[in-house]
């Protein structure tokens, strides 16, 4: 007996993105690229029978197939096998891209046949979605994880057995409000430290379904509704969703140099202050054992700032370092090791900052120009470099202090 033929659809999704044919080809078929627009993480072999992985870690989805067809900076055509929570599809399914002149820049399109009908819903929300980010990205430079997520503004932690019975929702859950974040939708709202949230966004709050989770398709802007437990009150406010915080970006790496160049010298005059009178033997004792002395940390902060110059320095190769060593003793101490006096770790430290704005000072334009991702991940990650360096100049301090004392 011959099989039921089983009934599919498709789904076709277009969008018009400024830019030319071959960047948005390479933003497809890169690895790089596709993590930083596309999912979270991928594999990716653009050849005819070439295979891919492509997978959405929050959403526990991942699709994987071969390249059918590659024309470069014109068509993809692959097969599509999804897998979601575990739970791998029957369907045989196929994407085709296609790179098209378009009046006001390229026309990229999404063919998707073979899904299941009641799929075909969720194909077309997602696709726009992908399109939308794409857009963003190419357009802008801006990373779509990072602008289109939402703040909620609370500090979570779990409820006991007690009130979690009280409240109706699973012990263990962070649910009860601990601190909230100031000036954002939390707050806003109306919502205070000691409340119980049981529902956001019309979703009841779990262990499996965290508060974050209930506005991962909603963004910045829109409001929800949240459901929580005041002083045994059931009480439903609306909630704005606010963008996360994204610094003002300069118009191209050099002018990134001028914003930052007075950061790293307050840095280096601070750390000078830190260190004066300090003996060599103080800044090599540790606190205690496995614990970094003041020179380790000194060495973590060089590693650092040569990481951030292989993280730009990518963008030329178009690529990205996929190794961090900097939290271990012996890559430290080599460093340590070809500068062993205060004041040689504290001119390596300067001398790893003005090479990191030189690298900027000397970024090529044309490359700029040709990928506006570049000044925005480059403006967006250095804040929190400069951030992490702050962390642990309170850790110097007192490895000195203990070793004085």
């Amino acid at each position: 007996m011959a099989t039921p033929t089983k009934e599919t659809t498709s789904v076709t999704v277009t969008r018009t993105i400024n830019a030319a044919a071959e960047r948005l080809y390479n933003a497809f078929t890169s690895r790089d690229e596709l993590n930083r627009w596309f999912c979270n993480t991928s594999f990716v072999n653009a050849q005819e029978n070439g295979h891919y992985l492509v997978i959405w870690t929050q959403e526990q989805y991942s699709a994987t197939g071969q390249f059918k067809e590659v024309v470069a900076n014109e068509k993809l055509v692959m097969s599509w096998r999804s897998t979601w929570e575990g739970q791998e599809s029957e369907y045989g399914e196929t994407l085709t891209i296609t790179f098209s002149d378009g009046d006001d820049g390229t026309d990229v399109t999404f063919y998707h046949e073979g899904m299941p009908e009641e799929g075909k819903q969720s194909y077309e929300w997602q696709w726009n979605k992908r399109l939308d980010d794409l857009k963003l990205y190419i357009e802008t430079g801006a990373l779509p994880n990072i602008v289109n997520r939402v703040i909620i503004g609370i500090y979570p932690s779990a409820v006991d057995e007690e009130t979690a019975e009280a409240v109706g929702l699973e012990a263990g859950t962070y649910a009860e409000v601990l601190r909230l974040v100031p000036n954002y939708g939390a707050e806003k709202a109306g919502i205070l430290v000691g409340d119980v949230i049981t529902h956001m966004n019309g979703e009841k709050v779990s262990s499996s379904n965290p508060m974050n989770m209930t506005v991962t398709d909603n963004k910045p802007g829109d409001e929800v509704e949240v459901t929580l437990v005041r002083d045994g009150e059931t009480l439903t406010l609306s909630m704005p969703l606010s963008p996360y915080p994204v610094p003002d970006m300069p118009e191209n790496l050099a002018g990134l140099a001028e914003q930052v160049a007075p950061q790293y010298d307050a840095i280096m005059e601070q750390l000078h202050d830190i260190f004066d009178g300090v003996s060599e033997e103080v800044a090599d004792s540790a606190p205690a054992d496995g614990e970094w002395n003041a020179k380790m940390v000194l060495a973590h902060l060089i590693y650092s700032e040569r990481y951030i110059q292989e993280t730009t320095g990518s963008f030329l190769a178009n690529g990205s370092p996929q190794h961090w060593s900097g939290n271990d003793n012996s890559r430290l101490g080599a460093i340590v090791a070809v500068n062993p006096t205060v004041n040689d770790m504290l001119n390596a430290l300067r001398h790893a900052y003005d090479e990191t704005l030189a690298l900027w000072r000397n970024f090529p334009q044309e490359t700029q120009d040709n990928n506006a991702t570049i000044v925005w991940s480059e403006t967006f990650s250095i804040q929190g470099w400069i951030q992490h360096t702050h962390t642990h100049v309170p850790q110097i301090q007192e490895a000195i202090a203990s070793a004085q004392g």
